[in-house]
């Protein structure tokens, strides 16, 4: 088990993640993602989409009542999400870039401006 706190104050940040990254807790480990404020962009291309994006993801067998946590904050600003993610297991290729319309199967892109 593992324990990982990110902290910004404030700024317009940009923060480029995929798999088990931006505040995802992994096998009862705990992930804490706190931004303060400033217009921020999010990237996360070629994820899975239970792994990125303040998501707790995968318990161990050997400790069943431990989960695992992932928590992302962002307090305040104008801030931009955008995720290309895998959407089913197996060998399927979800670039790092591409626009919706060349997408492969079993890939998907989600966007949000807050």
């Amino acid at each position: 088990m593992s324990v990982t706190w990110f902290y910004e104050a404030g700024g317009n940040e940009t923060y480029n993640g995929a798999n088990l990254g931006l505040a995802s807790g992994y096998s009862n480990g705990a992930a804490y993602f706190i931004d303060m404020g400033g217009d921020d962009s999010y990237s996360c291309h070629g994820a899975n989409e239970n792994t990125t994006l303040g998501k707790g993801n995968l318990g161990d067998a050997d400790r069943p009542d431990w989960p695992s946590y992932g928590i992302l904050l962002d307090l305040h600003g104008a801030d931009n999400y955008d995720v290309i993610y895998q959407m089913m297991t197996g060998s399927v290729d979800c670039p790092a870039t591409a626009s919706t319309a060349r997408l492969s199967a079993g890939c998907a892109r989600w966007t949000a401006r807050t």
